[in-house]
């Protein structure tokens, strides 16, 4: 067959193999391979510059979704999902509006118990229309997975680390868990060591703000998955530890930092709140109450962000001019931490969890130590209502856990609901001190 003229660029896979179409002919595609490579059973391609993907969220992706919650119940191991080729906010909606009515109808959990326990639900953002989407996407997703390699194959390459460097700000601005993923060590499928570029790319997305990275065919499929995982905890330990020298206490830098964050999201609320109005209108026009629903609650505490965005600065800021040891958050959902971690406090970040569920959702979460002090269950006689009831149980577990030691001073950060009552509003800030007073021979935990 004579060479036709060149036509579209076909990855497949991961790009080992790339293939350039030039003719059509009865059903079939001929192609000349521009770059060999070994191709595998099941393997993906990509169409530069297309969107031949299939609907998002299929019923065998349901299925198996399915089968993971019901196994996730009797043993509870799932704190985060990730949805694969996100395009646009409808893909996450679909999965959630899925996990929630599991819930709800199996295990019989209340509609607010449901969406509270629903695990983080992870954008991989892997194609160009996710990547352009992105903004939408966050509006109901808890975060963004940024997955290089898949979208390397529909973008140009240069442009990559970019888009990379845009999402972990964005995530950072809204308070989104940032995941940096795809090749980070890739060459150590096959070497014990990664390259010094590696090295780089992992220490500079630290840098940036990611709350996580993460390794894939270096511990699926490659000849050294425990020195790979040993040489990433190197690399993130030193770029945490860099990321602290530079950001030390009592600095301006720091303080400015914490600064340009705040504008930042203060320049993006007004923005996601007419968004989000304006998706719960067009759903509820539709009848459809679930999704109306979930851009209703979106849209109120996008409408509250601006006084949570200054509850949490202020905290921060207190910890970075004076002498505290912590910062101690209440939350029921995990919001209020991460909105606290986004802007990296240099003390101790205690997440005040009510469930175990939600505890293990903030492992997460940048520079968090999540401590649970309850049960599934609110107390009987409703004392958890009261803020100090909780911080004095908060005092209690930090300094069991060794935390905290008596004469500790911290900032305290909730809202009202407390707890077990709801999700409530960002509205607290106090400055507790903990001590410790024996009475007949017993320890008592106080915190004044």
């Amino acid at each position: 067959m004579g060479r036709g003229k060149p036509g579209i660029k076909i990855t497949v896979g991961d790009g080992k193999t790339i293939l350039k179409a030039y003719k059509l002919k009865n059903g079939i595609l001929y192609c000349h391979v521009e770059k060999e490579g070994i191709i595998k059973s099941n393997w993906g391609i990509t169409f530069e510059k297309l969107d031949l993907m299939l609907p998002s969220f299929q019923p065998p992706d349901e299925d198996a979704l399915k089968f993971m919650l019901r196994l996730d119940d009797q043993r509870g191991f799932i704190s985060a999902i990730g949805v694969s080729f996100v395009r646009e906010p409808e893909d996450i909606v679909k999965v959630r509006k899925c996990i929630e009515n599991y819930y709800h109808h199996e295990f019989k959990y209340s509609k607010t118990n449901a969406r509270l326990r629903c695990p983080y639900i992870i954008a991989k953002i892997e194609t160009e229309a996710g990547a352009e989407n992105i903004e939408k996407i966050l509006d109901v997703a808890d975060g963004a997975m940024i997955a290089r390699g898949d979208l390397a194959l529909q973008l140009s390459r240069e442009e990559v680390p970019q888009k990379q460097k845009d999402i972990i700000s964005l995530c950072n601005k809204r308070g989104k868990i940032a995941i940096t993923a795809t090749e980070m060590l890739a060459s150590m499928e096959e070497n014990i060591e990664p390259t010094r570029a590696e090295v780089n790319d992992v220490f500079n997305s630290i840098v940036d703000g990611t709350d996580a990275v993460m390794l894939s065919g270096e511990t699926s499929s490659g000849k050294y998955p425990a020195q790979a995982v040993h040489y990433m905890n190197r690399i993130t330990e030193r770029a945490e530890t860099y990321f602290e020298k530079i950001y030390s206490r009592k600095t301006s830098q720091n303080l400015q930092r914490i600064q340009v964050l705040r504008e930042g999201s203060e320049k993006l609320i007004e923005d996601t709140t007419a968004r989000l109005k304006e998706r719960w209108q067009f759903y509820r026009k539709k009848g459809e109450k679930w999704a109306s629903g979930l851009y209703h609650d979106k849209y109120k505490k996008s409408k509250e962000q601006g006084t949570t965005d200054r509850i949490c600065a202020a905290a921060c800021e207190l910890v970075e001019e004076q002498e505290f040891k912590a910062i101690v958050a209440s939350t029921a959902s995990g919001r209020t931490i991460r909105m606290l971690s986004r802007f990296r406090p240099s003390v101790k970040l205690i997440g005040i969890i009510y469930d175990e569920r939600c505890r293990r959702k903030l492992l997460l979460s940048n520079g968090v130590y999540p401590l649970s002090i309850g049960t599934k269950t609110p107390p009987a006689d409703n004392t958890w209502k009261n803020p100090e009831a909780v911080f004095q149980r908060a005092a209690e577990h930090c300094i069991k856990d060794k935390l905290l030691n008596k004469g500790d001073r911290a900032v305290f950060v909730s809202g009202t609901p407390l707890g077990y009552y709801g999700q409530g509003k960002v509205n607290i800030l106090q400055i507790k001190t903990f001590s410790i007073k024996s009475r007949k021979g017993v320890n008592n935990f106080t915190a004044k």
